[in-house]
Protein backbone atom coordinates (compact mmCIF):
# COMPACT_ATOMS: atom_id res chain seq x y z
CA UNK A 1 0.00 0.00 0.00
CA UNK A 2 1.43 3.51 -1.01
CA UNK A 3 1.72 6.35 1.51
CA UNK A 4 1.42 8.87 -1.38
CA UNK A 5 -1.37 10.12 -3.29
CA UNK A 6 -1.45 9.08 -7.07
CA UNK A 7 -3.74 10.78 -9.55
CA UNK A 8 -4.22 9.65 -12.42
CA UNK A 9 -6.48 12.62 -13.98
CA UNK A 10 -6.04 15.13 -12.08
CA UNK A 11 -2.41 17.86 -10.61
CA UNK A 12 -3.20 18.72 -7.03
CA UNK A 13 -0.87 21.53 -5.46
CA UNK A 14 -1.58 22.81 -1.72
CA UNK A 15 -1.08 25.96 -0.91
CA UNK A 16 -0.71 27.27 2.18
CA UNK A 17 -1.88 31.32 2.42
CA UNK A 18 -2.03 33.55 2.93
CA UNK A 19 2.20 33.67 3.87
CA UNK A 20 2.56 33.08 8.00
CA UNK A 21 0.53 30.18 7.54
CA UNK A 22 0.66 26.30 7.81
CA UNK A 23 4.55 26.01 6.76
CA UNK A 24 5.09 29.25 4.91
CA UNK A 25 7.21 31.98 6.27
CA UNK A 26 8.51 35.31 5.96
CA UNK A 27 11.95 36.82 6.73
CA UNK A 28 10.19 39.82 7.74
CA UNK A 29 7.11 40.00 9.44
CA UNK A 30 6.39 43.47 7.53
CA UNK A 31 6.18 40.82 4.41
CA UNK A 32 2.76 39.38 6.28
CA UNK A 33 -0.51 40.15 4.36
CA UNK A 34 -3.23 41.98 6.00
CA UNK A 35 -5.85 42.28 3.47
CA UNK A 36 -7.21 39.87 0.80
CA UNK A 37 -6.55 42.45 -2.08
CA UNK A 38 -2.39 41.87 -0.57
CA UNK A 39 -2.66 37.71 -0.36
CA UNK A 40 -4.68 37.74 -4.11
CA UNK A 41 -1.79 39.60 -5.57
CA UNK A 42 0.84 37.25 -3.53
CA UNK A 43 -1.57 34.58 -5.18
CA UNK A 44 -1.15 35.73 -8.58
CA UNK A 45 2.65 35.93 -8.12
CA UNK A 46 3.17 32.59 -7.02
CA UNK A 47 1.23 31.05 -9.50
CA UNK A 48 2.61 33.04 -12.24
CA UNK A 49 6.33 31.98 -11.08
CA UNK A 50 5.15 28.58 -10.70
CA UNK A 51 3.51 28.19 -14.45
CA UNK A 52 7.05 29.66 -15.89
CA UNK A 53 8.98 27.36 -14.03
CA UNK A 54 6.86 24.30 -15.26
CA UNK A 55 5.47 25.64 -18.40
CA UNK A 56 4.21 21.91 -19.73
CA UNK A 57 1.19 22.79 -17.01
CA UNK A 58 -0.32 26.00 -18.47
CA UNK A 59 -2.58 24.34 -20.49
CA UNK A 60 -4.42 22.11 -18.00
CA UNK A 61 -7.32 23.52 -16.86
CA UNK A 62 -6.84 25.41 -13.53
CA UNK A 63 -9.50 25.43 -9.81
CA UNK A 64 -9.08 26.90 -7.07
CA UNK A 65 -10.65 25.44 -4.21
CA UNK A 66 -10.70 26.63 -0.26
CA UNK A 67 -13.04 26.25 2.55
CA UNK A 68 -14.31 29.09 5.54
CA UNK A 69 -12.75 32.15 5.41
CA UNK A 70 -10.47 30.71 2.34
CA UNK A 71 -13.66 31.79 0.69
CA UNK A 72 -13.13 35.31 0.68
CA UNK A 73 -9.29 35.24 -0.27
CA UNK A 74 -10.02 32.68 -3.30
CA UNK A 75 -12.52 35.75 -4.62
CA UNK A 76 -9.76 37.76 -4.35
CA UNK A 77 -7.33 35.51 -5.92
CA UNK A 78 -9.97 34.48 -8.65
CA UNK A 79 -10.61 38.02 -9.44
CA UNK A 80 -7.01 39.32 -9.67
CA UNK A 81 -5.80 36.16 -11.55
CA UNK A 82 -8.51 36.68 -13.96
CA UNK A 83 -7.45 40.21 -14.66
CA UNK A 84 -3.68 39.03 -14.93
CA UNK A 85 -4.71 36.29 -17.74
CA UNK A 86 -6.48 39.43 -19.52
CA UNK A 87 -3.93 41.69 -19.42
CA UNK A 88 -1.36 39.04 -20.56
CA UNK A 89 0.56 38.81 -17.92
CA UNK A 90 -0.29 34.92 -16.94
CA UNK A 91 -0.79 32.47 -19.23
CA UNK A 92 -3.12 29.39 -17.79
CA UNK A 93 -6.05 27.96 -18.56
CA UNK A 94 -7.97 29.62 -15.40
CA UNK A 95 -11.38 27.51 -15.50
CA UNK A 96 -13.05 28.84 -11.78
CA UNK A 97 -13.24 27.79 -7.89
CA UNK A 98 -15.32 26.19 -6.37
CA UNK A 99 -16.41 27.51 -2.24
CA UNK A 100 -16.30 25.02 0.18
CA UNK A 101 -18.95 25.99 3.23
CA UNK A 102 -17.06 29.73 2.33
CA UNK A 103 -17.39 32.70 4.85
CA UNK A 104 -18.64 35.06 2.31
CA UNK A 105 -21.41 36.50 4.11
CA UNK A 106 -21.16 36.28 8.07
CA UNK A 107 -24.70 37.03 8.53
CA UNK A 108 -26.36 34.78 6.58
CA UNK A 109 -24.35 32.39 7.60
CA UNK A 110 -24.93 33.30 11.29
CA UNK A 111 -28.78 33.66 10.74
CA UNK A 112 -29.27 29.86 9.42
CA UNK A 113 -27.58 28.59 12.63
CA UNK A 114 -30.68 28.89 14.83
CA UNK A 115 -32.73 27.22 12.48
CA UNK A 116 -30.21 24.59 11.51
CA UNK A 117 -29.59 23.50 15.58
CA UNK A 118 -33.40 23.75 16.48
CA UNK A 119 -34.00 21.03 12.92
CA UNK A 120 -31.07 18.85 13.86
CA UNK A 121 -31.78 19.33 18.11
CA UNK A 122 -35.92 18.20 17.44
CA UNK A 123 -34.38 15.61 15.44
CA UNK A 124 -32.11 13.72 17.98
CA UNK A 125 -34.84 13.97 20.48
CA UNK A 126 -36.84 12.18 18.19
CA UNK A 127 -34.21 10.04 17.72
CA UNK A 128 -33.81 9.24 21.62
CA UNK A 129 -37.79 8.98 21.91
CA UNK A 130 -37.53 6.00 19.28
CA UNK A 131 -34.39 4.54 20.68
CA UNK A 132 -35.67 4.22 24.06
CA UNK A 133 -39.58 3.16 23.05
CA UNK A 134 -37.93 0.15 20.61
CA UNK A 135 -34.64 -0.28 22.11
CA UNK A 136 -31.28 -0.08 20.76
CA UNK A 137 -31.81 -2.73 18.55
CA UNK A 138 -33.93 -0.50 16.42
CA UNK A 139 -30.57 2.04 15.64
CA UNK A 140 -28.66 -1.68 14.67
CA UNK A 141 -30.76 -2.69 12.23
CA UNK A 142 -32.58 0.19 10.53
Amino acid sequence: MSFFFQAKYANLLFIDNPVGTGFSYVENTNQLTTTNQQIGTDMVVFLTKFFNTYPDLKKTPVYIFCESYGGKMTIEIAKQLDAAIKAGNVAIDFRGVALGDSWVSPIDSVNTWAPFLLNTVSYLYVLIEVTQTLGTSFLLTS
